[in-house]
């Protein structure tokens, strides 16, 4: 299905109904292809939502860690007036 700028405002509903159906929406301005809505899939092996960042595999990948993983990320937390 494709559809103009002015579709999205007006047609909001039929396209989330065209999308339920499973289509994908190719968005245009101006005659040109600005995007593409496609449907929402849940990913069947998405990780469990109970994980720590630093059970992530990609932590100490690089180098050797010298700091534990929290306190990789405190560091790049933290706020700007603690470098003052």
């Amino acid at each position: 299905m494709t559809v103009t700028t002015l579709d999205l405002r007006y047609r909001t509903h039929e396209l989330l109904a065209s999308l339920a159906r499973g289509e994908q929406v190719i968005i245009t301005c101006r005659g040109q292809k600005a995007g593409v809505l496609s449907p929402y899939k849940e990913e069947v092996d998405a990780p469990a939502s109970g994980l720590r960042v630093c059970d992530h595999t990609y932590f100490g990948s690089a180098v050797q860690a010298t700091q534990s993983v929290e306190d990789v990320l405190d560091s790049l937390r933290r706020r700007r007036f603690d470098d003052l």
